[in-house]
């Protein structure tokens, strides 16, 4: 289980390529979009979670601990996951794959309410 896009891989994903990895820090999950020419994406690491569009442009970001909830909505034209704050804000992000955006949610409610990931995604860590 666990799409590609979601494995902690440097080979699945190009972020550590792009700048988005501080030293020593490791990533756990990671949502890609598509919109237009470039690639939207979320990211969970063990320090931040973070949105961008690539190639390097990390355009917010934020402490594991301002996190409340993921949700993933269903749109009539576009599916949408939202990492929404404690203090109101949130992190979207459209242009997505269904299956994969479920997932994504889904894994990191887990990892905000155990400490840890879902079973089937442990051994890509």
């Amino acid at each position: 289980m666990g799409t590609a896009a979601l494995w902690n891989c440097e080979e699945v994903h190009s972020g550590p390529a792009l700048g988005w990895l501080q030293p020593g820090e490791h990533t756990l999950l990671v949502l890609l979009g598509q919109t237009g020419i470039s690639t939207e994406y979320l990211a969970v690491t063990d320090r931040r979670i973070f949105r961008g569009s690539a190639p390097g442009r990390r355009t917010k970001e934020r402490p594991p601990t301002d996190v409340r909830e993921a949700v993933y909505d269903e749109g009539r034209f576009k599916d949408v996951v939202r990492v929404q704050m404690h203090d109101g804000s949130s992190l979207t992000l459209d242009a997505i794959n269904p299956h994969e955006g479920r997932e994504f949610v889904d894994a990191l409610n887990t990892l905000i309410a155990t400490g840890t990931l879902p079973p089937e995604l442990l051994p890509f860590r």
